[in-house]
């Protein structure tokens, strides 16, 4: 027999299902202490390693997904970060960098960027140039994330986005 709270567990697991196949995680590989999350991971993750040209890499990331029929809604950008900056394939992205690379952040066609990358949000330059050149709507927070520091950030439309949405706790600790 199906019960109330059978129903609800099963709608409960069917969105979360829904969340995970319209999210992707990418995450810098270059940051030795960012790599034990790949373990913890909640969502698909992709790691972007050192060399790789990383917008041209998330471009292809996202692409993939397209053919695939999966079509990403919420890409998670995970990564050191300093005021107006995060760092992914070891490299940092500024708005200069954004700038440089318009024509593949123009094909990303994804809605919203999540930065988790310490106060990245402190430039709105960085921030206003990476949702007009990629047209997604870009959440980012100036303070410092990780455990035992923030682990959310909130968009304007009301959505808070969790930390612990992408990993594990004890990822997260480690």
């Amino acid at each position: 027999m199906t019960t109330p709270s059978t129903i609800a567990a099963a709608s409960v697991a069917a969105a979360a299902d829904r969340a995970a196949d319209r999210s992707l995680i990418v995450l810098d590989a270059s940051s030795p202490d960012l790599c034990g999350l790949r373990n913890g991971a909640r969502l698909p993750l992709a790691p972007i390693n050192p060399g790789d040209d990383p917008l041209v890499a998330v471009a292809a990331l996202l692409r993939s997904r397209v053919v695939a029929g999966h079509p990403i809604e919420v890409l998670h950008l995970v990564g050191h970060g300093r005021p107006g900056a995060i760092r992914l394939a070891g490299q940092w992205l500024d708005a200069t960098a954004l700038r440089a690379s318009a024509a593949v952040l123009s094909g990303w066609s994804v809605p919203r960027i999540v930065l988790w990358s310490c106060q990245a949000g402190q430039d709105g330059d960085f921030i206003a140039t990476l949702s007009e050149l990629s047209g997604a709507s870009v959440l980012a927070t100036q303070e410092v994330l990780g455990h035992g520091a923030a682990q959310t950030i909130e968009g304007q439309d009301g959505e808070i986005h969790r930390l612990t949405d992408l990993f594990d706790r004890q990822a997260l600790a480690d």
